[in-house]
C-alpha cells in the first residue's frame, strides 16, 4: 500500500454454515478512486460487493484479517471474539477496533492453529475463561496459513533487530536486576553511579545505601558509560575487567581516597583487557605488577600512586594501542629481588611492549600510546619501549633513580617513537639510550626538547641509526659527556 493512501473498510456480520457468523472484509484497488463497498443482507444474506466496487477491483484482505464471531443476540460478542475487549459492538454492524487485541489462545496459536484440510480455524475461546461457548469457526482458504506464517517471520524478524539494537546500546547485555530496594538501576544506556565501600557487604546493590564491598563486584555490574565510586579505605583484592566501554561512554574507576592491595603474593593488581575503561585517583600496590593492560586500546590510567611493585609497575603488551598513562606518580617498582644486568631485571615503571627474546616470535606491536606528565622513580627504566612497538608518544616525564650502568632513564628498543619535553636525571646509565640488539632495531625515532641532566653515564646513547630527529634538548652535567656519538649536538637548534 502507498504510504499515502487512505483506506475504508467496513465488515458487517452475517451468517453462515453452523448458525456462526463471519465478517468479509473488502478493500478497492490501490488504483480506485473510491473507497471500498462491502454490502450483505442484514437478514442473513450472502455478502457481495456492488457492481461499482467489483469493477474498480475489489481485493479481499489477507485470510488471516478474518474472524469468526458468535451470534450477534450474545451478549458477550466481544468478549468471546476479542478476550482483552470490553464492550459489545453495535447490532448487526462491525464490532469496535481493539488495537493490541489478542485472539483467544495467543497470537501465535491464533495465526497458526490450521483446520483438518490445512485451512485455518480461528480457535474457539477457552472452555474455562467463562466467555460464550461456541466451537464454530470460519473455514479459511488453503493459502491463508502462508500469509500468516509470512506475516509471523516479519514480527519475529523485527522484534530481534530491535532487542539486538537495545543489547549493543546498553552494552552487549542486559543490566541484572537489583536486589529489592535497589536503587542504581537505571533505564538500559543511561549512566550510572555505582557505590563501593568498605562498610559495605557482598549482599549490596551498588546504591549509595547499600554499596558492594568489592571493586571487583561493582565492574561485575558496570556497563559502557557507567562510573564505579569507590570510597576511602583499603580494600585488599585483585581486580580485573569484565567488558569493555564504547568511544566516548568508558567504564570509569573513580578512587576517592581509595587504596587498592595485593594479597600476598599477587601476581597482577588491576588487569584491564578491553577497551574504553579510565582507571584514576586510586593507590595501588603489593603486586608483582600493579597495572597490566593486554590487548586493550583507550584505556586511560591516570592520576593514581603506583608503589611497591614486584617487578614492573605499569605494563602495556599483547597489541595494546592508544592507550593513555598520565599524570601519575610511580616509585619503589622492582622490589622483588630486581638486580642490573639480571635474567629477570624487571623494574619498569612503564614497559610497552614484549622483548623479542620473549615474544614468543610474535611481535608484539603495543602502537601509538600515550605516556605523559608522570612522575617516576624505577631501578630500571622509567619508560621502557621494546622492539616491534611503534609510534608510542613519551612527552613531559620526570624520570629518575634508574640503577643500570648499561640502561638508561628512557630506554627505546622500538622504532619511530617521539620522546619530548622529558626531564631525566640521577641514573647510573646514560640518559636516554636509544637501540637494541638488532640493527633494525630503535631507529627513526624524534628526541625533542629534553632535559638531561645529573646521569652517571652519556646523556644521550644512541646505539642505532638513524635517528629522525634529535635536537633541541638541554643535555649536560653527565659523567660520560653530552653522547657516545662524535659530532651529534643533541642540543642543536631544530629544523624549521
Amino acid at each position: 500500500m502507498a504510504p499515502n493512501d487512505r483506506r475504508t473498510v467496513r465488515a458487517v456480520p452475517t451468517p453462515s454454515k453452523g448458525g456462526a457468523r463471519s465478517v468479509r472484509l473488502t478493500e478497492p484497488s490501490p488504483f480506485a478512486p473510491s473507497a471500498a463497498q462491502v454490502t450483505a443482507d442484514s437478514q442473513g444474506g450472502t455478502p457481495a460487493p456492488t457492481p461499482t466496487a467489483a469493477r474498480q477491483g475489489s481485493i479481499r484482505l489477507p485470510d488471516w484479517d478474518e474472524v469468526a464471531w458468535p451470534d450477534a443476540d450474545d451478549d458477550k460478542l466481544e468478549e468471546a471474539a476479542w478476550p482483552g475487549g470490553s464492550g459489545a459492538p453495535p447490532a448487526g454492524g462491525a464490532p469496535a477496533a481493539r488495537p493490541g487485541a489478542v485472539p483467544p489462545g495467543g497470537l501465535l496459536d491464533g495465526i497458526l492453529r490450521l483446520g483438518p484440510d490445512g485451512g485455518r480455524r480461528v480457535p474457539a475461546p477457552s472452555s474455562n475463561d467463562g466467555s460464550a461457548r461456541h466451537g464454530r469457526s470460519a473455514r479459511q482458504s488453503p493459502g491463508g496459513p502462508r500469509l500468516a506464517r509470512l506475516a509471523l517471520v516479519v514480527v519475529l524478524v523485527a522484534g530481534l533487530i530491535a532487542v539486538a539494537v537495545a543489547m549493543a546500546r546498553s552494552g552487549g547485555e542486559e543490566r541484572p536486576a537489583q536486589a529489592a530496594g535497589g536503587t542504581t538501576t537505571a533505564p538500559s544506556g543511561r549512566a550510572r553511579t555505582i557505590m563501593v565501600a568498605t562498610t559495605g557487604t557482598p549482599a549490596g546493590d551498588g546504591s549509595a545505601e547499600r554499596p558492594y564491598r568489592s571493586v571487583q563486584q561493582a565492574l561485575v555490574d558496570a556497563r559502557p558509560g557507567d562510573t564505579v565510586a569507590v570510597a576511602a579505605g583499603t580494600y585488599t583484592e585483585g581486580i580485573h575487567s569484565i567488558r569493555p566501554g564504547r568511544p566516548g561512554a568508558p567504564i570509569r574507576l573513580l578512587g576517592e581516597g581509595a587504596r587498592i592491595a595485593g594479597a600476598t603474593g599477587a601476581n597482577i593488581l588491576v588487569e584491564i583487557t578491553h577497551d574504553d575503561i579510565e582507571v584514576r585517583g586510586f593507590d595501588l600496590s603489593k603486586a608483582r605488577s600493579l597495572r597490566w593492560i593486554a590487548g586493550a586500546s583507550r584505556v586511560r590510567v591516570i592520576s593514581n600512586t603506583l608503589h611497591d611493585a614486584g617487578g614492573e609497575c605499569v605494563r602495556l603488551r599483547g597489541g595494546s594501542v592508544d592507550n593513555e598513562i598520565g599524570g601519575n606518580r610511580i616509585e619503589r617498582c622492582g622490589q622483588a629481588g630486581f638486580a642490573p644486568g639480571g635474567p629477570d631485571a624487571a623494574g619498569e615503571g612503564i614497559y610497552i611492549g614484549t622483548a623479542t627474546a620473549r615474544a614468543g616470535g610474535v611481535p608484539d606491536a603495543s602502537n601509538g600510546n600515550w605516556i605523559h606528565d608522570n612522575v617516576v622513580s624505577a631501578p630500571a627504566e622509567c619508560v621502557d619501549i621494546a622492539e616491534h612497538a611503534l609510534g608510542n608518544r613519551i612527552e613531559a616525564n620526570t624520570c629518575g633513580g634508574a640503577q643500570d650502568p648499561a640502561g638508561g632513564g628512557i630506554g627505546v628498543r622500538g622504532n619511530a617513537n617521539v620522546l619530548r619535553a622529558n626531564v631525566v636525571t640521577g641514573g647510573k646509565g646514560g640518559g636516554i639510550r636509544l637501540g637494541g640488539e638488532r640493527g633494525s632495531d630503535g631507529v627513526n625515532n624524534v628526541v625533542v626538547g629534553n632535559r638531561v641532566t645529573g646521569n652517571a653515564g652519556f646523556g644521550l646513547l644512541v646505539q642505532r641509526r638513524p635517528q629522525s630527529a634529535i635536537c633541541g634538548n638541554a643535555v649536560d652535567g653527565n659523567a660520560a659527556g653530552t653522547s657516545n656519538v662524535g659530532g651529534l649536538d643533541p642540543s642543536a637548534a631544530c629544523p624549521r
